[in-house]
């Protein structure tokens, strides 16, 4: 309860609705780009992106930006020909790295590094590589099912297959 009340002071929103709490993604935006091709064409290595997290808001939003680091965004990989699906692995981060929220002011943005594996774009893509990759992150760090608070940002991703390794000998 005090974490929602917080919440809607932060956001300076009160809930239009009995019961009804204001979500931090209604302030937040997620931007994701490509670091080595800014069309996102996959080389055959690994694919290196900035997740980029922006207040959209009036009021402050305090993040907990080293979790969102170390954890890293949560990422599936659709392959757009075959539809299969790639859900790849989150770090584990200690609870201890929620406890120190960075405060962003309206229209502040912060930025972090992540990193897409050959080997899991390889394991999901057709030839020639065309996916879609969508990054999401849960501003309520921690927080499961109807609680999470998630933002989310895709990016197409498609090849020249230089260096990638044919479906065929996988």
């Amino acid at each position: 309860m005090r974490d929602t009340i917080a919440a809607l002071i932060l956001l300076g929103a009160s809930p239009a609705v009995a019961g009804e709490t204001a979500r931090l993604s209604d302030g937040v935006a997620l931007s994701v780009r490509c670091l080595d091709d800014a069309a996102c064409r996959f080389h055959g290595s690994d694919l290196r992106v900035e997740l980029s997290l922006r207040n959209t808001g009036d009021a402050p939003v305090e993040l907990p930006i080293a979790y969102f680091r170390r954890r890293g965004p949560s990422v599936l990989l659709t392959d757009v020909q075959s539809g299969r699906t790639l859900q790849l692995r989150t770090n584990l981060a200690g609870a201890r790295q929620r406890q120190n929220p960075q405060t962003l002011a309206p229209a502040e943005s912060v930025a972090y590094t992540w990193r897409i594996f050959a080997t899991e774009i390889n394991d999901v893509a057709s030839r020639p590589v065309d996916l879609i990759a969508e990054f999401s992150v849960n501003l309520a760090a921690g927080a499961p099912g109807k609680t999470a608070d998630v933002v989310r940002h895709e990016i197409h991703v498609h090849g020249d297959d230089g260096g990638a390794v044919p479906a065929s000998d996988r």
